[in-house]
Parts: structure tokens; sequence; C-alpha cells
């Protein structure tokens, strides 16, 4: 019976009560992590179909801040082309995570210990967490086992404070990186809850490569973390344990954030410009693809960095990770079939995930590559060879007694009382005097002035102003002592290349160019010294001109191997003459000695103020030595 105003009851069933039952489990099956208090997994960063923000276009001009460079442009059929590419984009920063995971392992006691603590102080310095409150740094300290200093903060005064105290514990003989490398990682993933944005995670990890665990450990543990979207970068200190840096090189996430030094003198440096370079990350990841246009063919393993190339559709394909404000810098080399102009490449195709995760996509200019003529037969050279040796014998006895009396006399009466005097109320232009002995040697010049902008030439000098203003002081001494047959080109590099004046002869344009350089974190000198060997077989080389480089850096490579940056001076010194002078203590020595080829060619200063002597001396000798 149905009464008015209240609603009628209905009895439970055995069917409603199985499907209630279903959905409770169902309900408690989903919220069972987070009622345990279990850590729920975010979901995959880009997944949604939101667009990037990010722009692909300089805001200022309007013109693409990507750019494609070709050199040379103009080729014959037989040579090759380098095609060099910077792909960048303008992102809005997000909040910045960084752990520290710092050795202390008994290895490390003493001096190494103390270079340590300076150099994570440069990284707090640069991060200038007092003015970009995203910005947290944690310290994990590893020994036998990990120690969490600091949890991710924000109080830089906190983070010093932990960081002053850091030491080497006696009971520390063992150094289980493996657990240090996977707490980082937790800590990080744990603190994405705490903020609305998901933050850029970085973990820095240094170790001295004195792994008492299996370096395979630390490696699978860095990439569970790279499984996280957590950066790792890591820094090793060659100890002389075997296999101990090899296994750091694979700890981090790409060649590009693997730092090696030899001793700790250098963490400072290597620190501050990992601090530069993480707080200016715009991308998570990007995919480059370029098509290359038939008869335009890639020389197999030539692409920097490593790229996949399918023979069958003509394209090559990078998949990078973690892409700074810098942006990336691709190179590869190409050789045509035809004596015909290739545009190149027009179909590439650029995808991207910002640090918000959304997905932006993106074309890349393009550049033209033209081939002039077929290569000249060498028979042409070979048919005007028998002529000179016919000519010389019959000369001989007729202008031997007559030229001899002419030209003896003429230099040296004539020559040294004339040049003498100029030179000595000066000693800085002694290379004037040598300059003008060897002017009887009329063959120009093609020089490449390659000059360090990493952010470590701003370092004082013992006059108090920086490296690289110094530098560049001895720069344009260099081109205030050219002849005028020669020409320069002027290139600074950092973590890419920047050729601020192609070769050419005008003094003031070159003047410009020098005082143009600005400086950037990190050091690639292998790319400096390909870029100054593309420059030299450009269209603004000159055929006749004998080539010089001149490299001037005030630290190690970052960003590459001894090895690459070895191969890069054999490349150079295959067209070039090479010098090169280092700068204070931080330089690896032997291997610039062999990037110029021998001793003699490598020239070493402790303070930047001596630059200018340095130049002077270089450029006598580059008119005064045969090639």
């Amino acid at each position: 019976m149905s009464h008015p105003g209240r609603h009628p009851v209905r009895r439970s069933t055995p069917a409603r009560r199985v499907a209630f039952a279903l959905t409770a489990g169902l309900l408690l099956l989903i919220l069972a992590p987070t009622l345990l208090g279990r850590p729920v997994q975010a979901a995959p960063l880009g997944q949604g179909g939101e667009s990037s923000s990010c722009s692909d276009l300089d805001l200022a001009t309007g013109l693409p801040l990507s750019t494609r460079v070709i050199s040379p442009t103009a080729i014959r059929e037989c040579e090759s082309a380098v095609i060099s590419t910077t792909v960048r984009v303008s992102c809005d920063s997000v909040p910045l995570h960084i752990i520290l995971v710092l050795d202390r392992s008994g290895s490390m006691v003493g001096q190494p210990i103390r270079d340590v603590r300076d150099a994570a102080r440069a990284l707090v310095d640069v991060l200038d967490m007092d003015n970009n409150p995203n910005t947290q740094v944690g310290i994990i300290s590893h020994g036998g086992r990990p120690s969490t200093d600091v949890r991710l903060t924000n109080n830089a005064g906190q983070v010093r404070g932990k960081i002053a105290s850091l030491d080497v514990r006696a009971s520390d003989y063992e150094d289980n990186l493996p657990a240090a490398i996977t707490e980082a990682k937790n800590q990080l993933v744990r603190a994405r809850k705490d903020v609305p944005v998901t933050p850029v995670d970085v973990m820095v990890v240094l170790s001295d490569g004195g792994q008492t665990f299996p370096p395979p450990q630390a490696v699978q543990a860095a990439g569970a973390a790279k499984g996280q979207d957590i950066l790792v970068v890591a820094v090793c200190m060659e100890n002389g344990t075997p296999g101990g840096c090899a296994a750091m090189a694979r700890v981090a996430s790409s060649r590009r954030y693997y730092f090696e030094s030899r001793g700790t003198s250098g963490l400072t440096r290597i620190f501050r410009e990992i601090a530069e370079d993480v707080t200016q990350i715009y991308l998570r990841s990007m995919k480059i693809v370029d098509t290359l246009p038939l008869g335009l063919d890639y020389v197999a393993d030539s692409a920097s960095p490593e790229a996949d190339f399918d023979a069958a559709d003509r394209t090559l394909t990078w998949d990078l990770r973690f892409i700074s404000k810098a942006g990336a810098e691709l190179a590869y080399t190409v050789e045509p079939s035809a004596v015909t102009t290739y545009t190149v490449a027009a179909e590439s195709k650029v995808e991207y995930r910002d640090t918000r995760g959304a997905i932006g996509r993106m074309s890349l200019p393009t550049a033209v590559l033209t081939v002039t003529s077929l290569c000249v037969p060498p028979p042409v050279v070979t048919s005007e060879i028998p002529p000179t040796p016919s000519d010389t014998p019959t000369n001989t006895p007729t202008q031997t007694p007559t030229r001899t009396p002419t030209r003896t006399p003429t230099p040296t009466p004539t020559a040294t009382p004339t040049f003498t005097p100029t030179p000595t109320p000066a000693p800085i232009y002694l290379p004037i005097l040598n300059l003008r002995r060897c002017l009887e040697r009329d063959i120009p010049l093609d020089i490449v002035l390659v000059i360090d902008a990493s952010s470590s030439m701003r370092t004082l000098t013992a006059g108090g102003r920086p490296r690289i203003e110094a530098a560049q002081a001895g720069a344009r001494t260099f081109v205030s002592l050219m002849r005028d047959v020669d020409h320069a080109a002027i290139l600074a590099f950092n973590d890419a290349t920047f050729l601020m004046a192609g070769l050419g002869g005008d003094r003031a344009a070159l003047g410009a160019a020098i005082d143009a350089i600005e400086t950037a974190p990190f050091t690639r000198i292998d790319l400096a010294l390909d870029a100054a060997a593309a420059e030299l077989s450009s269209e603004r080389a000159r055929p006749e001109a004998n080539r010089v480089v001149v490299l001037m850096t005030d630290g190690q490579p970052t960003h590459t191997t001894p090895e690459e940056v070895r191969q890069a001076g054999q490349r150079l010194r295959a067209r070039a003459r090479a010098f090169v002078i280092g700068v204070g203590g931080d330089i690896d020595v032997p291997l610039m000695i062999d990037v110029a080829g021998a001793t003699d060619r490598y020239y070493a200063v402790d303070d930047a103020e001596a630059l200018g002597r340095i130049y002077a001396q270089i450029a006598d000798r580059t008119v005064c030595e045969a090639p």
C-alpha cells in the first residue's frame, strides 16, 4: 500500500546485490593506491592532445629561430658538402627540481671533497634560488650507503649549509652509487605531486669512477630514472679505475650531458655550466626527420649527433632529449651525383614535447647546394709538367750569371738598414719586423680565428677584466698584423658554433665581428674545428691561399669526447695548419697538442692578459713558415 509523501521502498534482489558488490569492488581497486598512501604514477606527459605554446619564430623580428647552412654552397660533382642545422624554439619556463648525487666515498678524502663542495656551491650560486622560487635543490651523498643530506627545497641557505658540512666518512670504503641514483629518482618522482605544473627533473651524478658495486647496476638504476622522464647528468673524475668512467658515460641521458674531468680542479667550471644549461631547458624531447633529395647522397656515419638513416626513404632521423634554449645542433655530410641544384631539406619535419608535456610541430628552413661542374680530369695537370724541366736546362747556363749578382745585393744592404730602426721603440711590435722580413713570401693566407666563448671566459684576468675581453683584444691585435693580401674569418663557439664573419679582408668588419662575441655554457671544441675546416672549404676560401686556423680555449671540451676532438683536429689539419692557445690551468694539454699537430704549435698562458703577445707571435709564424 502506498502512502502520500513517501517514496515506495524497493526490495533488494540477489541480482541487485551482485551488481552493487561488483561496482564497489571496482571503485575500491581504483582508489586503493590513494587510500593506502601509495604514490600514484603520473600519466604520461603530452598524451592529452594539448598543443604547445612554444614558438619557432623570433618575436622581435618574426624570423625563424632555426637555421640551416650548407658549406660550401657550391661544389663540383666529385666533392662533398656539410649541412649544419640549428633547431630552436622559444618557450615559457616551468619549475626546476635538481638533486645533486655527490661522491663522499673514501677515495674522495682531502682536496677532492673540498673541490666537490666548491663546485656544488657554484651550481647553487648560478641557480639563484632567492630570485627563482620555483627552483628547488636537494643533496644525496653516496658512500657505503646513500644519505639524504637535504630534501628538495628552495632554501638556498639550508642547501649551502649542508654543502659546507659535506665530508668523507671514515667508514665509507664502499661506494653504493646504484642505491643513491635510485633514491634520487624516488624523491624527484614523489615531489611532482607538490607542484601544480610537472617540473623539469634533473639528477646530477658525480663519481670518481671508483665504484665498488658492478657498474652495470648504476647504469640500470639510471635507466629507470630516465624512464621516469628525469634528465641524468653524469660527471666522472678519472681516478684510474678500469671502466669506471666508461660506465658513467652510460649513466648520462646523452653524450651532451656527460662530463669527464682529469682530477677535481675543473669541477667548479663543469657544475656552473650544468646549472646554466638546465635552467634554460625548453623541450623534453624532439624528433627531427630530414629527407634528402634524389641525387644527393648521405655520407655514411657522418651525422653528428648520430642519426638513423633509412636508405629507402632517404631520411635521417634524430630522437633527442632535453633541448636547451641554445637548441639542437645537427650536422652531416652529403655527396652529389649530378651537376644540378639541390634544395635541402624541403621535406624536413620536427615534432617536439615541451616542458609542460604539450606537443608542437614545426618545419625547418631550406638551403640550396649548387653543383657547378664535373671535376677536372687529372691528365690536365700531368700535361703541364714536362715543359718545366725542358726550359730549365736551357735557361740555366744563360740566366744564372745574370741573376746572381742582381738579386744578391738588393736585399742585403737595402732591407737590413731600412727596417731595423722601425720596430725598435716598442717591443710589442717586434713581430712586425719578422713580418717584413717575410714579405718576399707573397702567398696570401686564409686564416680562421676560433675563439672560445664558453661561460668560463667570464673569469676575470689579473688585470680585472673578463677573459673574453682579453681574447677579443688579442684577436684584434692579430687582425691588425695581417698583410693586405691576407683574409680572416672569426668563429666563436660554446655549445654551438657561430661564424661571426666569413673569410674576408675588411679589417673593420672583422673587428666588429670580434666585438660581437657573447658567452654561453659549454665548450664544443670538436664542432669548432669542423666549422673552421668548413669555412676554409667555402666559396670564400681562395685556392691560391695557404690556410691557417688559430684556436683559443680556456677549458676542456664538454658535450663531446677527447677522441672526437682529436679526430676533428685530424680532419682540420688535412686542410690547414693549426695553432692552439690554452689559457689557464684547466686544459687537456696532450689533447690540445694533438689538435695542433706539434708541440711547438701549442701555446700555454696562465693569464689571458698575455693573449695579445701570443697572437702576435702566431701572426709572425703564419707568414714566415712554409705550410
